[in-house]
């Protein structure tokens, strides 16, 4: 966290934001004052639906919310529409495919297949439908081939470089290898080519120096969680 901070103020980046798993709305409000977006994290995060509509509704108004679901099929994601999500981080993506379903299962009829609940607090006509936020991750060797193809949908609106889940799957030795330093590249060029945003959590100062090749880079500072313990950390020490 201390030289992520020390460089965005360097590299003056602008778009930061967090991985939010605390799953307390207060706590969540303010974590997330001066931050330009939140990631929700269900697939690491929270597991009672309620509170973490709680946290989304107490979030949405104060900054740009996004929202991780467990799965691209995760069971809860008629109700995320429902409660007004449009902004999605995607994960476990193994093809193009588990994108065009995910994609399928948030548009109305005839792009897609989401059910109709005029009940809902955000509920719109299917012919008015909200504009999403979609950021596919790539953390898997089907996707990070297939970057084109991923960024030519319009509701996919950026890309998020997943450094530990893909070193993982191509054997790599670390996160913060040459090899996923040059792939993380990669992913820039392409976003870059689509205009589209790209979001990562750097893990030196390196792989931070990277998103002032990005056209529009969004920095994730770190997990809630552990930001927070470890500013308890340091004012344990400062006493």
């Amino acid at each position: 966290m201390d030289f992520r901070k020390s460089a965005l103020e360097k590299l003056a980046i602008k778009s930061q934001g967090i991985w939010n798993v605390i799953d307390d709305p207060a706590t969540m409000v303010a974590i997330s004052k001066e931050l330009d977006f939140v990631i929700i994290d269900l697939e690491h995060g929270f597991r009672d639906f309620s509170r973490f509509t709680s946290g989304y509704l107490s979030l949405r108004h104060s900054t740009s919310t996004f929202v991780r679901p467990r799965s691209f099929r995760d069971p809860w994601l008629q109700s995320f529409l429902d409660v007004g999500i449009t902004k999605f981080v995607v994960p476990q993506l193994e093809s193009l495919a588990n994108l065009e379903e995910f994609l399928e299962n948030i548009l109305y009829y005839p792009e897609g297949t989401r059910g109709v609940h005029p009940k809902a607090a955000s509920f719109k006509l299917p012919d008015d439908s909200s504009r999403f936020e979609v950021v596919p991750i790539v953390e898997t060797v089907d996707i990070l081939s297939n970057l084109d193809a991923v960024l030519q949908y319009e509701e996919v609106t950026g890309i998020y470089f997943g450094s530990y889940d893909l070193s993982l799957r191509l054997g790599l030795p670390s996160p913060v290898c040459q090899q996923i330093n040059e792939y993380m590249h990669q992913v820039i060029e392409a976003a870059n080519t689509f205009q589209k945003d790209f979001f990562y959590m750097p893990l030196n100062d390196e792989q931070l120096e990277f998103s002032q090749s990005a056209l529009f880079p969004n920095v994730v500072l770190g997990i809630d969680l552990e930001i927070l313990a470890n500013s308890i950390q340091i004012q344990l020490r400062k006493n």
